[in-house]
C-alpha cells in the first residue's frame, strides 16, 4: 500500500496504532495551517497584509463566575476594548511596540503590531454591570458573573430503602 498523506486527522496511524494526542495535535496544527495557505493567505497575516495575532487565551467556568484570562504582552490596556452582547464577550485591541537596541556599531530595531479580536459566548445572559477587568504583568482577566439562574444548584436527594 502507497505511503499517502490523509488531508483529515484521524486517530490512528498507517499501522491502525492508536496515536498520541501529541500526533493528533501536529495533524491538526497542519490542517489549519494548509487551510488558510489554499485561500492564498498565510497563517497570520491578514488579507490587508498586516499581521494581525491571536492571543491565548483561557476561559474558567466556577459556580459563581467565569475568568477569561487573555495573554497580551507588549499590549497597552488603553488599546484594548471589551464589550458585552447579550450572551457574548468581546476583546478586542491593537499590538504596537517598538524596541530598539544599541551596542557599539550595532544596532538593532524590532516592532510587532497588529490587531486583534477575541469572542466569548456563554450559556447566560451578561449583566455588563456585573463584569469587571484587570491587568497584571501582561495578562487581562475578565470576571463575569453568573446570573442565580445560571448557578449550579446541587441538591442532595436521599435513597429510601
Amino acid at each position: 500500500m502507497a505511503n499517502t498523506r490523509r488531508s483529515v486527522p484521524s486517530l490512528w496511524d498507517e499501522t491502525n496504532k492508536l496515536l498520541s494526542f501529541d500526533s493528533l495535535h501536529k495533524q491538526i496544527d497542519r490542517l489549519f495551517s494548509e487551510f488558510g495557505q489554499t485561500f492564498g493567505v498565510p497563517t497570520g497575516v491578514a488579507k490587508d497584509g498586516s499581521f494581525d495575532f491571536l492571543p491565548n487565551a483561557e476561559l474558567t467556568d466556577s459556580e459563581k463566575e467565569v475568568l477569561i484570562r487573555v495573554e497580551l504582552p507588549g499590549v497597552e490596556m488603553k488599546d484594548v476594548d471589551i464589550s458585552v452582547t447579550e450572551r457574548t464577550i468581546d476583546i478586542s485591541g491593537e499590538k504596537n511596540s517598538e524596541t530598539e537596541h544599541k551596542d557599539g556599531d550595532y544596532y538593532r530595531t524590532e516592532r510587532s503590531y497588529g490587531s486583534f479580536r477575541r469572542s466569548f459566548t456563554l450559556p447566560f445572559t451578561i449583566n455588563a454591570d456585573k463584569v469587571e477587568a484587570k491587568s497584571d504583568k501582561g495578562v487581562l482577566t475578565v470576571k463575569i458573573a453568573k446570573p442565580a439562574e445560571a448557578q449550579n444548584h446541587t441538591k442532595k436527594i436521599a435513597i429510601r430503602s
